[in-house]
């Protein structure tokens, strides 16, 4: 089925969520793709400013306290200029929206600007926020794992630190992943109400993407590299050991993996505005190398079969370093 994208954005959250209110024929939408219309609204936006209405410091939980239900996990390299505004703004619009206990932990990938003294700055005067530190530079992958084994939520978000895409998305995917049959909820740009910017050649490599992934796993999502994801703990406590790649592959391979493994996937709509030309942080290189990374899951996956050994004869295969015959980009 044909997506549609735009190169304008929404003159509001509220006309975007009025597109969600369209009957199914009319948006485009499945009928797995109807329970984006919660309670009525797509996302449903507080006021970022109300501080009075937060109570941010009552669910917001520190390394020390109690149960965590969502961690959301801000991988970040270099963006020193807009994380202050990323941290601020993703408190607040989970806090706004949100009842139950939940932490931020920005993931500081081997940054060389001032990322890492801006997140800790910002983690000494919020508690719920931590930071994790990877040096040098090891890739989101290798960043995301690292932070993962740190975090308690029984749900996690990544969502890239950025704010190529706002984090008010973060609790309505997590609304869809609480009411949906669904072990995962992933942001798409090809999705009938996205509402996307980006340039021609932007938009031509992600349709590229999307069929090279579909012919050689026959996964049918329109977009596995949207930096936006919410999956349950399970998902992730079984398909994070298995994964290889770390760099702009590690999405595709998390999703081939969790559908390989049963977990049903859900793709929803999003709003984004890149600020480069690829997307940020990503030249023509780092797409070549992502498209060779796919290459070397396919081959992992098909001809090695190893994701498929038992857990001892992986860690031999990585000692003599026969996966590094089809991995790039490490």
């Amino acid at each position: 089925m044909a997506s549609r994208e735009s190169d304008e954005r929404p003159a509001s959250l509220g006309e975007f969520s009025k597109a969600a209110e369209m009957a199914p024929h009319e948006t485009g939408l499945n009928r797995s793709d109807e329970r984006i219309r919660l309670n009525g609204s797509l996302l449903q936006g507080g006021s970022l400013e109300s501080e009075s209405a937060l109570g941010i410091q009552g669910k917001l939980r520190g390394p020390g306290s109690c149960a965590v239900y969502l961690s959301v996990l801000l991988p970040c390299h270099n963006e020193a200029r807009i994380l202050d505004r990323c941290i601020s703004e993703t408190v607040k619009a989970i806090a706004t929206e949100f009842d139950e206990p939940f932490e931020v932990v920005v993931v500081d990938d081997g940054s060389t600007d001032e990322t890492r003294e801006i997140a800790e700055a910002a983690a000494r005067s919020t508690p719920g926020v931590r930071v994790i530190r990877l040096q040098p530079n090891g890739g989101k992958g290798a960043a995301l794992r690292r932070a993962f084994a740190e975090t308690r939520g029984e749900l996690v978000c990544f969502l890239d630190g950025d704010l190529d895409i706002h984090p008010r998305h973060v609790i309505p995917f997590v609304r869809l992943l609480q009411s949906a049959p669904a072990d995962a909820v992933v942001g798409s740009k090809r999705h009938p109400l996205s509402q996307i910017s980006y340039s021609p050649e932007r938009r031509f490599l992600s349709r590229a993407y999307e069929l090279f992934i579909r012919t050689l796993f026959g996964l049918r999502i329109r977009d596995t590299q949207a930096g936006i994801k919410v999956l349950r703990r399970e998902v992730l406590e079984r398909v994070l050991p298995l994964g290889l790649v770390k760099r702009y592959a590690f999405d595709a391979e998390l999703l081939v993996l969790a559908h390989r493994l049963g977990y049903r996937i859900d793709e929803a709509p999003i709003e984004m505005k890149f600020r480069e030309k690829y997307g940020s942080g990503v030249d023509l290189p780092a797409i070549g190398r992502m498209f060779l990374d796919t290459l070397g899951l396919f081959y992992r996956l098909h001809v090695t079969h190893y994701y498929d050994l038992p857990r001892i004869e992986q860690g031999d295969y990585r000692r003599r370093g026969l996966w590094r015959l089809f991995r790039f980009s490490s």
